[in-house]
């Protein structure tokens, strides 16, 4: 790929948009974030810690987009087993993609553009971002462009569209409904109307802080409903002369209804046809706005930079720029009229960037400045609160309401009406690490660097970066590889493969065995690495491949097979072939001979037998044991065919697809003329739209609590000659999987009922074959292959075929940049196979190395490969070194969870990973928290270290005051 203007080496860490819905199946819960052009899909996975159950969460897909994300919305389309995502990128673009089972990844569903000359009207640059929303109801979504447009997307089927695209966009140009609509700041749809109806709030008149005597209060709020049939929209109601800080808009769910008010100095509510209630939230409100509020003199809050979302049981959870917590309930007087909001600081986290409401009792606080966290809140206990001030405070207002008088005049009443308020309790169940804002960066020496990589050639440097900012400010350090920990080294020339051994149920590996081209040296890893003189091990000829076996250690040449317990011969069993290749998934053994045939192995009362197989012409074949229970011939429930469960529908409040019309139990003679007493009764029963739906929350599932058992099972992938792959039972060898044009690396590789092939000619040769079990307890099944000096890698997803006896996964292609590719000239593949008789794997699977599982790629550019709990494949150099010729995993008394490796001058380093770096990002970094905004920072070659300016806010305990005015006049 050519990079003629514009490279991103580093994929965006921030979180700048994220939402809860069911976007990869319908049973599953995801989590979708995105930032800048980095998009994100996660899933909830359950674990158990102390004894309790949490969730973190793990990565399933991700990709980079064409476009940087500016809103994003889910919404369920008419048909859709699963949620769309809304993503609105550029001046006015939006785009609704779907995930396809089929292949493992995202597909378009629809494109929208709006950018037109006569859209834009004067802005000549992009003043106003795109704004999506999708309606509680799924009735439709709305796009807000350019500060007075109004995009209208119907998401359901009208009667009078029956014969027209159903999903037909429109235009809504704002100041035709109301000439004063312009700069719209925010709008929602609203909960609770029988129409999709939005709620706009603009400043037709801008104003800032300096022009407040002049000119104040010069927000408004509109709410208009979109009659999507006739195309028709009446404004509703309306509120003027709103603060001028208004900040967004907040909808408040059923049966409340009506909408919060963001100011930076106060909050606001409002609804149709009830008084407006307000608080202010600092003493600066009172001068800048002439908006009736109530003073609340126990906070000192702005709420500038904060974001909020609805809870449960009318309770809203607003994070502020300080990254403070507040729970704010609404309390009512039980006639839809808000009379007094309480506040209740919960705790203190990140600054937030978004939030997004997950069932199961958690939040995710996306972040800009920080780690983005997923909480977990419960109610910790209560506490009664009166609705009704006490009589003293009421009393110090200028203004006595009815209430206020009617109590003066007869007394206090028999009973105050109060309310249970909940406080709650908040942990951090997983965090998503971020290292924005970058303002500035340097490029310095790295230090510790072991003394065997001093002497190379090779410049390692690293980049220092002012990253975060307030209480999240830190440094950040960026390697563009891995920088290994070596303990020791040893002179040891001509050896080709190696391999590590337990023995005896120890922990600890006991044995090293090195593969030469005539001979075998085994090694006693103990206290120090000591030769083993004596033991029944093959020595005298080269050896192939050697693992644990159950309890015992097997040991391949080219001429025997070996059974040993510890160092003592057990069983030996005479090859009349040559080995090509070995792979061991215990309890079962697949030999490659190099005639192409495949035997298996396996071991009964310590004796070893081989049997035939049908296979032939296999050029390379792994063994595989699958704990996922993916690898199932039984159909997968989570992709079934079936639609999508009441669950999905309810992520915000409502059931999808209402139809909005009046409830069949309400008698409509009663409302037109008829027995007020039993329009009463009818009035007071809920509607069974609302009964549905609340009734449909309580079942929400929410993120699983367990995760399922599955007893492994074993199988075999093997690659022939022809391009095909087949995988096949152990020990059993039944067919449940054929791909035919495997070697060609297409993106989904398909089960087809057809076995026969493309022929051979010009078919790439595929090298070696890998398929392991990586991520979180090996749920996530990976396919790795050399083909010709390519490596592809695929990973697994369910996906129900037609066949009974079929697997039902497919293996989707994943994009990556490691790069093996030598330079040199093409030879005959079949040729320089030949003249390798013993091929050396050179991708080598690891478990537990400094706490990290994946593959380690032994070649000319070696490379790290991991899967983290976070689930994202991570590919890291190793370019310190140079060439490794052969790899292995290394946990000694002396060596915690280390790995040996031989370099191109034939040295065995014994060596570990940095504990204090991280690699489940895109290059190896670290971060080192400064607790203050850092500005600046600059290294010193003499000296090696870094220079850094950091910024902290303090608290101002003293005014200083001239006692004389100095005036200096220039002449």
């Amino acid at each position: 790929m050519v990079f003629g203007v514009y490279r991103n080496n580093h994929p965006a860490t921030a979180v700048d948009h994220c939402c809860h819905c069911y976007f990869i199946n319908s049973n599953e819960p995801n989590l979708v974030v995105a930032g800048g052009s980095y998009l994100r899909i996660f899933r909830y996975v359950p674990m158990q810690e102390e004894g309790q159950i949490k969730h973190r969460l793990e990565q399933v897909l991700c990709y980079n987009l064409f476009g940087v994300v500016n809103s994003m919305a889910v919404a369920m389309y008419p048909g859709n087993r699963r949620h769309s995502l809304l993503l609105a990128v550029g001046e006015a673009q939006l785009a609704v993609v779907d995930y396809e089972p089929s292949s493992h990844t995202l597909k378009t569903k629809m494109l929208y553009n709006y950018e037109q000359d006569d859209q834009r009207t004067m802005f000549l640059q992009q003043t106003f971002l795109p704004q999506v929303r999708v309606d509680p109801e799924n009735r439709a979504a709305a796009m807000l462009i350019y500060g007075s447009r109004l995009v209208v997307i119907p998401l359901t089927k009208t009667a009078k569209a029956a014969n027209e695209s159903a999903h037909q966009s429109y235009v809504v140009n704002l100041k035709s409904l109301d000439e004063r609509v312009n700069n719209v700041k925010d709008f929602k749809f609203l909960y609770g109307y029988c129409d999709p109806t939005i709620v706009l709030l603009y400043e037709p008149l801008r104003t800032w802080t300096g022009r407040v005597a002049v000119r104040r209060d010069t927000c408004a709020i509109v709410a208009i409903a979109l009659n999507i049939r006739d195309k028709v929209h009446p404004i509703i109601w309306s509120q003027n002369n709103l603060p001028f800080d208004s900040l967004y808009v907040l909808a408040v769910h059923k049966p409340t209804g009506g909408v919060l008010v963001f100011a930076v100095n106060s909050l606001l509510y409002l609804n149709q046809a009830i008084p407006p209630f307000g608080m202010l939230l600092n003493s600066l409100a009172e001068s800048i706005t002439d908006f009736p509020v109530h003073k609340h003199t126990g906070l000192m809050l702005t709420l500038d930079d904060s974001q909020a979302v609805m809870m449960e049981d009318e309770r809203v959870f607003v994070s502020l720029k300080s990254g403070d917590i507040y729970l704010i309930t609404l309390i009512s007087d039980g006639m839809r009229s808000i009379k007094r909001f309480n506040w209740y600081k919960a705790a203190s986290s990140v600054l937030t960037s978004c939030i997004s409401m997950a069932t199961g009792n958690y939040i995710f606080l996306g972040s800009r400045f920080g780690n983005s966290i997923l909480l977990h809140y419960q109610e910790k206990s209560s506490v009664t609160a009166d609705i009704l001030e006490p009589l003293e405070q009421r009393n110090k207002r200028s203004k006595v309401d009815e209430d206020d008088l009617d109590l003066e005049l007869f007394g206090h009443k028999k009973s105050k009406p109060d309310i249970r308020l909940s406080v709650y309790e908040f942990e951090v169940c997983d965090s998503l690490i971020n290292f924005s804002p970058i303002t500035q960066m340097t490029v310095g020496e790295t230090p510790f660097l072991s003394e065997e990589y001093k002497s190379n050639n090779y410049h390692d440097l690293e980049i220092v970066a002012c990253s975060g900012y307030g209480k999240n400010g830190a440094l950040s350090i960026f390697q563009n590889s891995i920088r290994p920990l070596v303990n020791s080294t040893f002179d040891l020339p001509t050896v080709h493969n190696m391999w590590t051994i337990f023995s005896d149920n120890n922990n600890f590996h006991s044995y090293l065995i090195l593969a030469k081209s005539d001979t075998t040296l085994v090694l006693h890893t103990g206290e120090d690495i000591t030769e083993v003189e004596e033991s029944d091990f093959a020595t005298d000829e080269t050896t192939v491949h050697v693992s644990n076996l159950q309890q015992y250690i097997l040991q391949v040449c080219p001429s025997a097979l070996l059974l040993l317990k510890d160092t003592k011969l057990v069983h030996k069993l005479e090859l009349t072939e040559t080995v090509q290749s070995v792979s061991v998934s215990d309890p079962y053994g697949v030999i490659l001979f190099k005639s192409g045939v495949v035997k298996v192995l396996t071991l009964e009362k310590e004796r070893m037998t081989l049997s035939d197989t049908p296979s032939n012409n296999i050029t390379c074949m792994t063994t595989y044991i699958d704990e996922s229970g993916l690898f199932s011939i039984d159909p997968h429930p989570s992709v079934s065919n079936e639609s999508i469960p009441s669950s999905a529908n309810n992520i915000e409040s409502s059931e999808i697809g209402g139809g909005g019309a009046v409830d069949d139990e309400i008698d409509e003679d009663a409302l037109l003329y008829g027995d007020s007493t039993v329009l009463f009764e009818q009035l007071k029963k809920p509607s069974r739209s609302h009964e549905k739906s609340k009734k449909e929350k309580s079942k929400d599932p929410g993120p699983p609590m367990i995760t399922q058992f599955h007893f492994p099972t074993h199988w075999c992938v093997l690659s022939r000659e022809d391009g095909a792959m087949e995988i096949r039972t152990l020990p059993g060898w039944e067919l449940h999987y054929f791909c035919r044009n495997f070697a060609l690396s297409p993106k989904v590789l398909m089960n087809v009922d057809e076995h026969n092939t493309i022929g051979n000619d010009g078919i790439p040769l595929v090298k070696e074959i890998c398929v392991v079990g990586l991520g979180w307890k090996r749920q996530r099944p990976h396919l790795l292959t050399l083909i010709d000096d390519d490596l592809l890698i695929y990973t697994c997803f369910p996906y129900n075929s037609e066949g009974k006896n079929d697997l039902k996964v497919r293996f989707s292609k994943i994009q990556h940049e490691v790069l093996i590719k030598k330079r040199k000239a093409r030879s005959n593949k079949l040729l320089e196979m030949d003249s390798h008789p013993y091929y050396t794997p050179k991708i080598q699977c690891f478990t537990n190395i400094s706490g990290y599982s994946g593959i380690f790629l032994a070649d000319d550019h070696p490379y790290w490969l991991f899967l983290t709990t976070h689930g994202a494949l991570r590919t890291h150099p190793m370019y310190i070194d140079g060439k490794v010729t052969c790899f292995a995993p290394f946990h000694n008394d002396n060596c915690h969870h280390g790995f040996l490796y031989f370099s191109n001058t034939d040295e065995l380093r014994v060596c570990t990973l940095p504990s204090n770096v991280t690699y489940d990002n895109h290059w190896p970094a670290k971060k080192i928290t400064l607790r203050a905004t850092p500005h600046y920072v600059a290294y010193h070659h003499d000296t090696k270290t870094y220079e850094k300016l950091t910024q902290k806010h303090a608290r101002a305990v003293k005014i200083t005051v001239l006692d004389t005015f100095i005036a200096v006049c220039v002449v």
